[in-house]
């Protein structure tokens, strides 16, 4: 399951900075029933890929101008991370969970270095600013569905 994600964040990777978050959502041991979301703000530009499955079935990206809601929702969920609101590890020191679970890697250029890291929960309720992030940004996607199951 973590090669889709692995596959997200390369499809969505640039050269210039940007801040970036993948949820992947895993509901039950079903692989179908997996869902990725990856939201990525870059020079004012929001692009979207939401999925469900580990065969990237009906796969949806999406790019658009961010509105200042959606740019605002984006850089609060990454500052949640960086302040430690929302609490991160390195993704190889943190525990293999069976499901349901969730985890969101983030990535954010601060003063022109990168920070990153992962957030991973037992069971399938994101934290508030991201909850916020997904029905701003992402309200029609597997992500919001998935939230809402």
């Amino acid at each position: 399951m973590q090669s889709g994600a692995v596959l997200i964040a390369l499809a969505l990777a640039t050269p210039a900075p940007a801040q970036s978050i993948i949820v992947q959502l895993v509901p039950n041991a079903d692989p179908d029933a997996v869902i990725y979301c990856a939201i990525r703000l870059q020079d004012r530009q929001i692009s979207t890929v939401a999925t469900k499955g580990l065969g990237f079935q009906n796969l949806r990206p999406y790019h658009w101008w961010a509105n200042p809601a959606e740019d605002r929702a984006l850089l609060h969920s990454v500052a949640s991370f960086l302040t430690g609101d929302i609490p991160s590890a390195n993704p190889l020191s943190l525990p293999r969970l069976q499901p349901p679970y969730l985890t969101v890697d983030w990535r954010a250029n601060v003063d022109g270095s990168l920070a990153s890291g992962r957030y991973q929960a037992q069971g399938t309720t994101l934290p508030a600013p991201l909850r916020h992030l997904i029905a701003t940004v992402m309200p029609g996607s597997y992500c919001a569905h998935g939230l809402n199951d």
